[in-house]
């Protein structure tokens, strides 16, 4: 206290080294530990005045006097200044509380836990990142909070954070709730001052958002590597199957040509056929080509799927293996679509080949399902073809099979052209169903399970028109005569002949052109006799779009068919509302040829 022992005794401890604040209370209590009302306290702490007039605090260590009778005559007491002490504690607590503060302020979820793995602290934004309360955590093991298939990775980091190395993991932890989340944790070891280890500090960074960000990225650079690579092959297959169609009516046109130049007992007349029924097979395969394209001929109409089914059940039946079933699950009252009946035939006709395939030679069921449903932007994402497809009501058509299945490899493959997982020389068929129903703005769900065999789905949007019904062209063939001069345009030697031969066999006079600037000439000539032009869409010098619109300045009625080996919406794209009078896909037989000629001629 700063005084000499003489200066202490006989003085009144109370009024002389107590401070007034605390005086009365202190007084009154060693009154009442004098007169036997109280026990005396062991130990307490109270501040007292120094010499100077400081306050110290004293802790104190106290034991009653007594006489014989019992009667307190005096304390006797020790004490120890522990002002610095208390101080240090008051700092500390401060330290701790200011350290809980910041630790609660952190953006990311933090944690300590001891040199055992057990948890001591939980900051705020954690009890909120993984819904526990402190209380619920604080004691648990750390692997508590961990998905079980990262607990590998925290026995190896765990080691490296006991020799003092910092160490950051991806992983994934669990809500309360149970739901995962991906968490960026980077701990730091808390050492003491002889540099040991006591206590790891963790912060949890929820990078859910950005992982799920990354994934829908990837899927959609995949998606969009997928759709150059469809465009890519695309322009290569329509520009195969355009060059590849002049060159099949020729064969085509020569073969029809050649059978009416025969009698019906000639021997070569079976040949011929041989060589025409190839031909046309050669056509079919060019179609699918135009079809993966997207390029194919697509003559829109309102159709119900049910009716498409039902008018091929019986194609359908002969098409597949023998030792697989047929079945048929067609919804009532279903809406129409908007699409081209004969590239959905193809669609359901290149599915239920796939999936007679797919179940081979052991018994099996295929089953047509038919329906509607409503689609989200989320749904469309996760299916084959999704060009940005609207949300709304689509109509589905499913073909599954109970065969072998398919592993996530194949699956990835199986649009691509010729893949298979069978034989090589396939074909195209899934192929040419991506292509169609690209051009239909529709998409594809593919569902499968190695051993328990595929489904496939296609999906169109419901259409508001009612569905129209199904008709069947029926040819006149050859009998059907003409009179006048036809003017033929085409740099196709071959099919210009075809076309001359077959256009004189049903009564006209023809007039042929290499070119578009022979074509114009011939047209000048002779633009008051001719009555009807056959106009190549791809030719020199000029193109059929410029011969069509220079002809049609010099004679404004003249009628005018466009042929050409793309499908006629790719190929009449720069005639419409110009007065063309009708569209012929090569390849084409001598008698598709006067169909369509008798068909404009005859129009009123």
């Amino acid at each position: 206290l700063g005084y000499a022992e003489s200066e202490i005794i006989g003085k009144n401890w109370f009024d002389s080294f107590i401070p007034p604040l605390y005086r009365k209370q202190i007084k009154e209590v060693s009154t009442r530990i004098f007169k036997g009302e109280l026990e005396s306290f062991e130990y307490n702490e109270n501040p007292v005045l120094t010499k100077s007039g400081k306050e110290r605090l004293i802790a104190w260590h106290n034991t009653i006097l007594k006489d014989e009778s019992g009667k307190v005559t005096g304390h006797l007491s020790s004490g120890e200044d522990i002002t610095e002490k208390k101080k240090a504690e008051t700092a500390l607590k401060e330290s701790e509380k200011r350290y809980h503060m910041l630790f609660d302020l952190l953006p990311y979820g933090g944690d300590v836990f001891n040199t055992e793995g057990i948890i001591e602290t939980v900051s705020k934004t954690s009890e909120a990142l993984f819904g526990y309360s402190s209380s619920e955590l604080i004691g648990k093991h750390i692997s508590f909070l961990l998905d079980p298939e990262y607990l590998p990775i925290f026995k190896k980091k765990f080691p490296l954070l006991l020799d003092g190395k910092p160490s950051s993991a991806e992983v994934v932890m669990v809500r309360k709730d149970g739901k995962k989340l991906n968490i960026l944790r980077a701990a730091q070891p808390i050492v003491n001052e002889s540099g040991k280890v006591k206590a790891i500090l963790a912060l949890n960074v929820d990078i859910t958002a950005k992982k799920k960000a990354e994934e829908v990225q990837k899927k959609l650079e995949k998606r969009i590597q997928q759709t150059q690579k469809l465009e890519s092959l695309g322009v290569l297959a329509g520009g195969i199957a355009h060059d590849f169609n002049n060159i099949l009516t020729g064969v085509l046109g020569n073969a029809g040509l050649a059978q009416l130049s025969l009698s019906p007992a000639s021997p070569a007349l079976n040949n011929i056929k041989k060589i025409e029924t190839s031909a046309q097979r050669a056509a079919e395969l060019c179609n699918q080509l135009l079809a993966y394209s997207g390029k194919g001929k697509f003559v829109v109409q309102p159709v119900n799927l049910n009716h498409i089914v039902e008018e091929m059940i019986h194609l359908l039946e002969v098409s597949i293996s023998k030792k697989a079933v047929l079945k048929y699950n067609l919804a009532k009252n279903l809406p129409a679509v908007d699409a081209d009946i004969t590239q959905i035939r193809q669609v359901i006709m290149n599915l239920i080949i796939n999936a007679s395939d797919a179940i081979d030679k052991k018994s099996g069921i295929i089953t047509i399902t038919t329906g509607a449903m409503e689609c989200d932007s989320q749904y469309l994402t996760k299916t084959f073809l999704d060009d940005e497809l609207k949300q709304g009501v689509y109509i589905y058509l499913e073909v599954s099979d109970t065969g072998h299945g398919m592993e996530e490899e194949s699956k990835n493959k199986i649009f691509d052209p010729f893949f298979t997982t069978k034989f090589t020389g396939r074909g195209l068929g899934l192929a040419a169903v991506l292509g169609i129903m690209r051009g239909h703005k529709g998409a594809i769900k593919v569902y499968s399970e190695l051993g328990k065999g595929t489904t496939f789905k296609i999906l169109l949007p419901s259409s508001t028109k009612s569905a129209s019904k199904i008709s069947k062209h029926v040819s006149k063939g050859l009998k059907w005569r003409g009179e006048g001069i036809v003017l033929v345009a085409d740099d196709e030697e071959t099919i210009r002949a075809v076309g001359r031969e077959t256009l004189e066999y049903a009564g006209f006079n023809v007039i042929t052109a290499a070119d578009g600037r022979e074509a114009l000439e011939k047209f000048r000539e002779n633009y008051d006799k001719i009555i009807l032009v056959l106009l190549d869409m791809t030719m020199p010098h000029l193109s059929g779009e410029e011969v069509f619109r220079e002809i049609r300045r010099i004679r404004p009625t003249i009628k005018v068919i466009l042929s050409s080996g793309y499908n006629e919406q790719e190929a009449t794209n720069g005639f419409v509302g110009k007065g063309l009078a009708g569209f012929l896909q090569k390849p084409y037989r001598p008698q598709q040829l006067i169909d369509t000629v008798r068909t404009i001629i005859t129009k009123k």
